[in-house]
């Protein structure tokens, strides 16, 4: 069973009795330093061992990601180069297509009969 009491609470269970069946609590591991006076020569060697093991390993290369990266910096510039050449383009956009004709928004006038007609729609949604 975990200890439950002792870590459940704010007070981390400073105030609280332990519960009939808890297991006492257990302690971490205390860590041990190296003097910082006195004999360097282990410390010298634990850290040229870091060094050559760092040293020694290589890198991994993952080939789609560098493709995909690749892929992703062309797109990248095709977007710009076709933006750019966008840009130096006057007019309205879309003039070329056809249709119907659009107002400026705006209900705008109705027929002579004018408004108050039925609404339709949702219930609710007014």
């Amino acid at each position: 069973m975990h200890i439950v009491a002792k870590t459940s609470t704010a007070s981390l269970g400073r105030f609280q009795d332990r519960l009939p069946k808890e297991n006492p609590a257990k302690k971490g591991k205390k860590r041990k330093f190296e003097p910082l006076i006195g004999n360097f020569s282990n410390e010298k060697q634990k850290q040229l061992e870091l060094l050559k093991v760092m040293d020694t390993k290589k890198p991994k290369l993952d080939i789609t990601k560098a493709v995909n990266k690749q892929m992703r910096q062309e797109d990248r510039e095709e977007a710009a180069a076709k933006h750019k050449k966008a840009a130096g383009k006057k007019g309205r956009k879309g003039g070329s297509m056809g249709g119907k004709p659009r107002g400026k928004g705006g209900k705008g006038k109705k027929a002579a009969g004018g408004g108050g007609g039925k609404r339709r729609g949702k219930p609710g949604k007014r």
